[in-house]
């Protein structure tokens, strides 16, 4: 039922001890920095590059991320994140999720129209952090200016996430829940991590928090989709059996009108 054709063994117990780790590191090669090392002349395997973003640290489950420097960029190694707003008189409101090789932006709270954003982590992580200004090749000036383009675009990502927040919910709850699996998957792919069986590193709550979904709700619609043979689910171990209902289900194809 997937698209090569091989049907993905169920969720035994065997099969459970041999799935993928809880979001696992990355390697350099598979990390969004990368993308800026290169602009400052270094690859992967240049020595400076260790020298420079050597500054990994640890983050307990739950405490929120901040940058040690003004004007750094800072990426998931391992582990998982999440990004939240405020909601008046409620419950915040998640607006992204960041799996391992995938950037951060943490806007400072002297950034000019940055919205209040807290990043937490999901599940214990380590978090890499890259002062700009000390990546050789960057002038002072050139680094303050990528600074602010960083920050243009952290905040122009958040507002971005609150669009796609509205369009999602006016999809249905089936096409809601199958296009954040795809999107989970792909994502995990484009840093070589496991993609079609994988656990899920945020809890059903906070899937439904973003989605705009009551939990009772997404907690049916996988039990459903595992009736259907379009996954396989245990607790958090996802296999995604039938990738291609699964798009045409996000696409609207099979939605339904679930309440949230």
């Amino acid at each position: 039922m997937s698209d090569s054709g091989n049907v993905t063994p169920l969720l035994t117990p065997a099969n459970r001890r041999r799935f993928p780790p809880y979001c696992p590191p990355v390697e350099c090669s598979a990390c969004a920095l990368l993308a800026l090392c290169r602009m400052a002349g270094l690859g992967v395997d240049d020595a400076r590059l260790a020298e420079v973003v050597g500054r990994k640290r640890p983050v307990a489950r739950g405490t929120e991320v901040r940058r040690r420097e003004r004007r750094s960029v800072i990426a998931v190694r391992s582990g998982a994140l999440k990004s939240e707003m405020p909601r008046p008189g409620g419950e915040a409101q998640i607006v992204a999720f960041h799996l391992p090789g995938e950037l951060v932006a943490l806007a400072g709270a002297d950034e000019q129209g940055a919205p209040e954003v807290r990043t937490l982590a999901l599940m214990p992580s380590e978090v890499c952090e890259l002062p700009v200004s000390e990546l050789p090749g960057f002038a002072p000036e050139d680094a303050a200016r990528f600074h602010l383009r960083l920050a243009q675009d952290a905040t122009a990502a958040l507002l971005a996430a609150q669009r796609t927040l509205a369009w999602t919910r006016g999809e249905g709850a089936e096409a809601r829940l199958a296009g954040f699996l795809l999107d989970i998957a792909a994502r995990f792919a484009s840093r070589e991590l496991p993609a079609q069986a994988f656990r899920l590193p945020m809890p059903r709550r906070d899937i439904a928090n973003f989605l705009g979904l009551a939990e009772e709700t997404v907690c049916r619609l996988f039990r459903r989709f595992h009736g259907r043979g379009w996954i396989a689910v245990s607790g958090k171990r996802v296999v995604l059996r039938d990738p291609a209902k699964l798009r045409a289900v996000a696409a609207g194809a099979a939605a339904d009108a679930s309440p949230a």
